[in-house]
């Protein structure tokens, strides 16, 4: 794999999700029943403590920025960049098992499924292949890696 390569891997791993909400909330809302996203509504209406929105948003925000720099990093070769994508991707995992239910099509599902796996290999290629992980650590700090 080349370096040109693995950023369309990265922007891939970014891209497919976004396309798929973009799709399911703009383009193909039927995707999702409507009797389905009334009964979720209500759900959110319903159930959710000012104090935990408010963590939530905050954590998302957070996620948010980790996930600009992570990609910023990645697209650009600095050596923090690997680290910091799989330390941020496990803090959003954190974050999802508190965030709640979502409904989601099968578009849509599926297109986060693949940004997922594609995120992980974007995260394993830099410490499996020798040449993205010379860009990221040139010379002698590729071999402490």
């Amino acid at each position: 794999m080349n370096t040109t390569n693995y950023r369309w891997l990265v922007i891939a791993s970014v891209v497919f999700p976004i396309l798929a909400e973009v799709t399911e909330r703009l383009l193909l809302p039927e995707l999702v029943p409507q009797g389905l996203r009334d009964a979720f509504q209500n759900y959110l209406e319903e159930d959710q403590e000012p104090t935990i929105t408010l963590a939530l948003i905050s954590g998302a925000l957070t996620a948010l920025v980790a996930m600009l720099a992570s990609i910023y990093g990645l697209l650009r070769f600095r050596p923090w960049a690997p680290g910091f994508a799989l330390w941020s991707g496990l803090a959003m995992c954190v974050l999802l098992v508190f965030g709640g239910p979502v409904v989601l099509s099968g578009l849509a599902h599926g297109s986060f499924a693949l940004g997922s796996a594609l995120w992980g290999a974007v995260i394993a290629v830099p410490y499996c292949a020798p040449d993205i992980r010379a860009a990221f650590w040139p010379e002698g700090l590729a071999a402490k890696r």
